[in-house]
């Protein structure tokens, strides 16, 4: 698989958790790409999502032995995954106003929506709140410490800590982009058509406000109509970033919002 040599860096990975981690990661994707990677055709889909496997490894890295260069991280990380989410081919619901839509916190919700209704089955992504907030634990943790770091070329704990969440995050969305690669045509073609259908329709709460908040919708995709819910129609007590199953229905209460007449996390 791709990646650079960083040999200074990759001293500093030597006996930790992280780096533990990161060889889960990779023979996930080791197994993955055995018969579909094609080192010879740089426009392959697989062999683009590999290399940028590899740069996403290279940019972890980069952080090791400089803080700030996190910013690159998250781009990383968000690229990796929605090479993920085009070679499943439904890339084009990511897009809006004809651009992608695609932060690390979307595409992470995009991917853990697919997964679920393709597999019949909830995913539980360790530490997803990691990838979802980014940027906030990037600022808090790493780019602005409690007080000057620690004079040492040695990674610190908080910083290590981070990295390794984000990674274990990631080794569960690798293990279930493995899982979805080995349905058959025909199971993927029956579960893509259910995810894309509208009665029930699947989506993720994407905005919560105590007792109301906005789902995004596979069908209406991420140029679509949200779907406005309040626990009325809401069948349990739903937390931002939930799969759910829903009814909807077109409403004038809300501008640009269908308003659910049912909405229950997804359990199937």
């Amino acid at each position: 698989m791709s990646g650079g040599e960083h040999s200074g860096t990759t001293d500093l990975l030597e006996g930790t958790v992280l780096e533990e981690q990161l060889d889960q990661c990779d023979a996930i994707m080791a197994d993955i790409m055995e018969e579909r990677l094609d080192p010879t055709d740089e426009e392959n889909i697989y062999t683009r999502v590999d290399f940028q496997y590899g740069r996403t490894k290279d940019k972890t890295l980069e952080v090791l032995s400089d803080r700030f260069e996190a910013e690159g991280l998250n781009t990383a990380l968000k690229t990796l995954i929605s090479g993920i989410i085009e070679c499943q081919g439904f890339h084009s619901k990511l897009e809006r106003n004809g651009q992608r839509d695609d932060s690390l916190e979307t595409v992470t919700r995009w991917f853990k929506l697919y997964a679920a209704v393709v597999l019949e089955k909830q995913p539980d992504i360790p530490f997803e709140f990691v990838l979802t907030q980014f940027k906030k634990y990037r600022d808090v943790v790493i780019v602005h410490p409690d007080g000057i770091p620690t004079a040492t070329d040695k990674p610190e704990a908080s910083l290590l800590g981070f990295l390794t969440l984000s990674w274990t995050a990631m080794e569960e969305i690798l293990r279930l982009w493995q899982e979805i690669l080995g349905k058959s045509q025909i199971e993927l073609m029956s579960r893509e058509s259910a995810l894309d259908g509208n009665s029930p329709k699947y989506g993720f709460i994407h905005n919560l406000f105590d007792t109301k908040g906005f789902v995004t919708t596979y069908p209406e995709a991420q140029a679509g109509d949200d779907t406005y819910f309040d626990l009325d129609s809401a069948k349990y007590f739903p937390d931002e970033g939930d799969i759910v199953e829903l009814e909807d229905k077109e409403s004038t209460g809300y501008h640009n919002a269908r308003t659910a007449t049912s909405l229950r996390k997804y359990n199937p």
